[in-house]
Formats: C-alpha cells, sequence, structure tokens
C-alpha cells in the first residue's frame, strides 16, 4: 500500500503551469483516494489517464477542422512544462500526433476518461480543452459544441459551462491551489500548515523513496511535487504574513 500512497502523493504534479494546477491536484487526490497497492498496476492506471487527456486535447485542438499555430503554442507549452523522464514525453508526444488524425471522435475519448476518472479529474480535463479551445483567442461554434458536450459527459455544471463560456475563463487562485497541495483546509491552523508541509517534505524525500526501490518515473514525479509542496508553502506563508 506504501507505494501506491507515494503515486497518489507525488503524481499530482506531473503538470506544471496553468494547466498543471487543477490537473496536478485532481490527479493527486485522486490515487491518493484510489491507489492500488500494486505499484505496477498504479502505474498502468497513471499512462491510461495521459493517454486519455491527450487524445482528448489532440482532438479538442482540431474541433474547428484545423489546428492553429497558438494551439499547437498551447500544447508545446505542456509538453515544456512536463517534468518527466524524455521516454514518457516523447510517447505523450506520439500519442497527441497519432490523435489529430485517428477516427476515435472526442466524446468518445472522454467518455472512456469518464469511465476511470472522478469528479475532479473531470473538471480538470474541461478545465484543459476550454484553454485549448480559447487558446487562438475565440472559440468558434464547432469549439462551442464540443465543449458543452464535453461538459455533460464530465459532469460539469451548467453554472460552471456558462460562467466560462461568458468570460472565456477557468481559473483557480493560486491561494486555493495551495492549500489543496497541501492537503489542507483554508482554514487550518498555522500548526496545521507547518506539520502538513513537514509531512509532504518526509514523504518526497529523495533518501526515503530511494530506500524504498521506486521507479525512475515515480522518482522524477516526487521531485516535481516536492517543489510544488515548497511552493505552496512559501504562498501560503506569505499570505499570512509569516515571513
Amino acid at each position: 500500500m506504501f507505494k501506491g500512497k507515494i503515486l497518489g502523493a507525488i503524481i499530482g504534479t506531473c503538470f506544471g503551469g496553468p494547466w498543471g494546477a487543477l490537473c496536478g491536484a485532481a490527479l493527486g487526490h485522486y490515487f491518493v483516494d484510489s491507489a492500488s497497492s500494486n505499484e505496477a498496476e498504479s502505474e498502468d492506471r497513471i499512462q491510461r489517464i495521459l493517454t486519455l487527456y491527450i487524445r482528448a486535447a489532440a482532438k479538442m485542438a482540431k474541433a474547428d477542422g484545423v489546428v492553429s499555430q497558438a494551439e499547437l503554442n498551447e500544447v508545446e507549452t505542456f509538453f515544456g512544462q512536463i517534468n518527466l523522464p524524455l521516454a514518457q514525453v516523447n510517447r505523450l508526444k506520439i500519442e497527441f500526433n497519432n490523435a489529430i488524425n485517428s477516427t476515435q471522435s472526442l466524446n468518445s475519448i472522454v467518455v472512456e476518461f469518464a469511465k476511470v476518472a472522478s469528479q475532479e479529474l473531470n473538471a480538470s480535463l474541461f478545465n484543459t480543452l476550454a484553454q485549448i479551445a480559447i487558446a487562438d483567442g475565440a472559440i468558434s461554434t464547432k469549439e462551442k459544441s464540443a465543449l458543452i458536450e464535453v461538459a455533460s459527459v464530465l459532469g460539469i455544471s451548467d453554472r460552471d459551462l456558462n460562467q466560462f463560456l461568458s468570460a472565456n475563463t477557468y481559473e483557480q487562485s493560486d491561494l486555493a491551489q495551495a492549500y489543496k497541495t497541501l492537503g489542507i483546509s483554508a482554514n487550518a491552523s498555522i500548526d496545521e500548515v507547518k506539520k502538513a508541509y513537514k509531512e509532504k517534505c518526509k514523504s518526497l524525500h529523495p533518501d526515503m523513496l530511494a530506500s524504498k526501490g521506486v521507479s525512475e518515473l515515480i522518482v522524477k514525479l516526487a521531485e516535481n511535487e516536492l517543489s510544488r509542496v515548497n511552493d505552496a508553502y512559501q504562498t501560503i506563508k506569505k499570505t499570512r504574513g509569516l515571513f
């Protein structure tokens, strides 16, 4: 069970930047809740979710029939932000390129994704697809229809969907994300914040992970997660005037 929980604790930041905040928190929350005791099985589930995520991104980029340079730039930004072994990144890039011209529909990919994902993961995917849709500055009729269909499958509320369509934004504040990264509420005491931070750092320490014999992928993800934990802690400290 330990390795499964480590997967859950560190998968949250295989993504970074504007795509990563929601995706990371959702992935981390999902695997903490449902991680398997079998490490190989857990990694297979991670790979499956990443694959479907990338395929859906590719289909949204081509929702209006043409993949714009702005949409490609958005995806390239994503690939530039994920800190995974090169082989993993290259595999995801191949998945993206193949999915653009595949016969599988966006809807069928999202339906498959929703079967293995939590509601937070669904929200994360919608956020990513929405960012791609607005990457070139405007949402086309076809992109809007695709988003409405995707929102229905993913269980996105009408209120959230309409808010996005009217404001062209679907973001989460840095502070709210910081609390989610540490796994605590915004009402946590200073002592609770410090305790959560120390526990996260301890579970992600390279020496501890090495002693457990985890894979290269997991160690790499741990480095990413530890960096995000540190950033989250600094954000909370600054907000509370603890410097």
